[in-house]
Formats: C-alpha cells, sequence, structure tokens
C-alpha cells in the first residue's frame, strides 16, 4: 500500500474531523420523538404512517409534483384527519427552527397558484420506531423535501430541497408572498458587495445549470472549487451570505442549527466559497452555491422566466443520517 504524503495525511484528517453533522441534543431528540409518537398515535390505523428504518424509500427523495411520483410514500396531508394534520404541524414545528415551518407551509400554499397544484400532495413519513435505535421522519412533495434521522440524543437533517413557483406572487389572497426571497435577495446583495474585481473571479459562467447541479442523488459529494473563498469576502458580502445560509438552517432543529452557525463561524474561511453563475439582475436566470469540507447549497432559478426556484442543502456525510 502507497503511503500518503504527510500533507495529504493532515489535509485527510482535517477534512474528516469537520465531515460529522449530527448533534448530541437531547432535548431537540426528545421533542421531535414525542411529537412522532403523537403523529404515529393518532395515525395508528393508517398502515402508510410508519416503514421501516431501512426501507429503500426512505432515501429514494424528489421534489417532482405526485403526478410525476404517483407511488410517494406516506399519508398526503390531504387525506388527513383535522388532529392527525395537528400532529403532522407539530412534528414539522419540533423539527424547524424559527420561521422554518412557516416557510414550508408557504412553499406548500404556492401550489394554489398552480394550474395543477395539490397543496394536499404532501406525504409525510415516519421510518423505524421513534426513541428505538435509528429513527427518522420526513416530508415530501412538490418543491419541498425535508429530511430527519435520529438516534438517542442524536439529529441529523438532510438533504433539505425548498423550491418555489412561482416566486412572488402577483395577485390574489397570496399577492406579494415571497416565500424565498431572503435566499434570492441576500445572495444577490452579497454579489453586488463586492468590488468589480473580485465579482468577476465570483462569477464563474455565463449560463445557469438549468437545475440544481447534484440533482436528486442519495450521497453527494463536493463540487469542483470554483468561485472566491470566503476569506475574500468583505465583510457586508458575509454577513449577506450568512443570512442566505440561515435560511436552510432554519429548516433544521433548534441545537442542530446552532450547531451549524457554530461551526460556519469558526470554519477556515478558506474552505468556504462562493460562486454565481448567470444574470446579476432580478428576474434572470442564476444560479449560486456555498460550499464547505461538510455541505453544499445550491440556489437555481433557471425556469419559467426566472420565477422557479429549485434550492438544496446537502451534507457530504450526514444526509439520511449517514452521521448517526
Amino acid at each position: 500500500m502507497t503511503a500518503l504524503p504527510r500533507r495529504r495525511l493532515i489535509t485527510l484528517a482535517a477534512l474528516a474531523a469537520s465531515m460529522p453533522r449530527a448533534v448530541r441534543a437531547a432535548s431537540d431528540a426528545a421533542a421531535i420523538t414525542d411529537a412522532a409518537s403523537a403523529y404515529l398515535r393518532e395515525a395508528a390505523d393508517d398502515p402508510r404512517a410508519r416503514l421501516a428504518w431501512d426501507d429503500p424509500r426512505r432515501t429514494d427523495w424528489h421534489w417532482f409534483p405526485s403526478r410525476f411520483r404517483p407511488n410517494r410514500e406516506g399519508v398526503p396531508i390531504g387525506e388527513m384527519s383535522a388532529p392527525l394534520r395537528r400532529a403532522a404541524h407539530a412534528l414539522l414545528e419540533a423539527s424547524t427552527t424559527g420561521p422554518g415551518a412557516a416557510k414550508a407551509h408557504a412553499i406548500i400554499s404556492l401550489q394554489h397558484e398552480l394550474r395543477r397544484g395539490d397543496p394536499g400532495a404532501y406525504f409525510v413519513s415516519v421510518y423505524g420506531t421513534p426513541g428505538e435505535g435509528h429513527w427518522g421522519w420526513g416530508i415530501e412533495g412538490h418543491h419541498l423535501s425535508l429530511n430527519y434521522a435520529v438516534h438517542g440524543d442524536r439529529i441529523a437533517a438532510g438533504p433539505i430541497f425548498l423550491g418555489a413557483h412561482p416566486t412572488r406572487v402577483e395577485a390574489g389572497e397570496r399577492a406579494r408572498l415571497r416565500a424565498m426571497a431572503a435566499e434570492e435577495d441576500e445572495a444577490r446583495a452579497a454579489l453586488l458587495a463586492l468590488p468589480a474585481a473580485l465579482r468577476e473571479r465570483a462569477i464563474v459562467a455565463e449560463h445557469t445549470p438549468r437545475d440544481t447541479r447534484t440533482r436528486n442523488a442519495v450521497t453527494v459529494e463536493p463540487l469542483p472549487r470554483e468561485g472566491v473563498a470566503w476569506s475574500e469576502l468583505p465583510a457586508e458580502s458575509r454577513e449577506r451570505l450568512t443570512r442566505a445560509i440561515h435560511e436552510y438552517l432554519g429548516m433544521m432543529p433548534p441545537a442542530l442549527a446552532a450547531a451549524e452557525r457554530t461551526w460556519l463561524a469558526a470554519a477556515d474561511p478558506a474552505s468556504l466559497t462562493f460562486q454565481w453563475r448567470g444574470a446579476t439582475v432580478p428576474d434572470r436566470f442564476h444560479y449560486w452555491a456555498v460550499q464547505g469540507h461538510a455541505f453544499l447549497i445550491e440556489h437555481d432559478n433557471s425556469r419559467d422566466g426566472a420565477r422557479h426556484i429549485h434550492s438544496v442543502w446537502r451534507g457530504f456525510a450526514s444526509d439520511f443520517g449517514a452521521a448517526l
């Protein structure tokens, strides 16, 4: 076996140390476990409510509308009784931070704006038995896929997919709703706050990839390093990007979100990169990404006249509870 150079060994060790993205959080784990148990008690007569932890459908994820995913597992919101729907909402609230649950509901509400949209076609599934060994739960439908895993007092979240179509509601009772405003506005403001020479380096391509580059892969590896390093960003750009990143952390339980904020603040600034593709003005196709040793955020708005977002948070070693 060929020996690795010492520098390579140090790099691999540093990378391995930064990769696990699961935290010990007894109170959060207990809250999620209690909420999932309550949900299952309410859904006791529905065999769709719970699947085995090792069921292959747990990692067969997507954000397509149900007409393209007719066999999605779980109980659809549209078929839930009022008590079961409240229990599902309580489970989502226990698994998110701040306005995270409200963002999920805003994304779901956009189905009312689509000709063939169905706000009832979001499916809740519990995998395994809450409080016993590895278990988890997820909610999935058009433009939303949230996946959580728990083992004892350890929690992991991801993949986290958030999408929006339309990006802005123009009329009706939801007029002016922008379910993903901060992800768009803060990242663009971060780019525009860069000095011209740095902005030129951050924009790595004239055209967008027309979707997230990692799509719905079960596991992903870091993308090629492109763009500019966090260490090169002026303070305003860092602050703006941090706000955009926090939108994704809001879809995590409080302790995990807090740990991710701490990891982000303590990360080697040279290890984080920011890149932009496409137009720099609103309402034009664009894509941005932030990548570190352990995570990747992709945000693409490249369809339907730049009124259709696909975005995702991926944990290289933690998606689907791999770090537990």
